[in-house]
């Protein structure tokens, strides 16, 4: 009888066993895979976010060159020589603004935010600009760059924000340069970043 109390005990033990061992290997298991997953997402996650940062700051440091070499093209001149020069300007800006993909266009304008020339149209539209955000922070005597909010394009191009840099004579802003930079570019570049394997 005490043989028979035993082996049932026995029997239940292994009953037991049988159902908590391959649950117990199981929830080991997920636990581990689990966090293998968590590794693998968050270095993905982080070269992720290095690509783009990366990406934002060469873009950027190109539009600075863009910026750096209009200056050049309009260095020397007032507001009435670069109105007066328009034409040839607004075809050697019209030459830098094709040569850069992310770069719409690109407009000198009076402090007073009438355009004075523009790589996008000649001759310039006639239209009065003061209300930009980028026109009134160069106004209150920004004198550094400034990036400014995305705006619907008045002319039927794509949306663009701003980056203005004053052009300043004897400490007094004489006219402001401004790039029109194409938002849809870092668009495409991260789209490309959601379906590309193996980051």
């Amino acid at each position: 009888m005490q043989s028979r109390a035993l082996t049932i005990r026995l029997i239940k033990v292994a009953i037991a066993a049988a159902l908590v061992l391959p649950i117990l290997l199981f929830l080991f298991a997920s636990w581990t895979s689990y966090k293998t997953v968590h590794a693998l997402a968050n270095e993905r996650l982080t070269r992720s976010l290095d690509i783009q940062q990366e990406e934002a700051t060469k873009t950027f440091e190109i539009v600075d060159l863009v910026s750096g070499r209009a200056m050049s093209l309009i260095d020397g001149r007032d507001a009435d020589g670069i109105r007066g020069d328009a034409e040839r300007l607004h075809a050697q800006l019209a030459d830098l603004s094709q040569a850069v993909k992310v770069v719409q266009s690109i407009w000198v304008y009076a402090p007073d935010g009438h355009v004075l020339t523009t790589s996008w149209v000649h001759p310039p539209p006639a239209q009065s600009f003061a209300d930009r955000d980028f026109i009134t922070a160069h106004a209150k005597g920004e004198d550094k760059l400034h990036y400014g909010q995305v705006y619907a394009s008045a002319l039927n191009a794509e949306p663009f924000f701003t980056v203005s840099r004053p052009i300043l004579r004897g400490g007094a802003v004489i006219a402001i340069l401004e790039i029109s930079v194409l938002p849809s570019n870092f668009f495409r570049f991260f789209s490309t970043l959601a379906t590309t394997q193996g980051l």
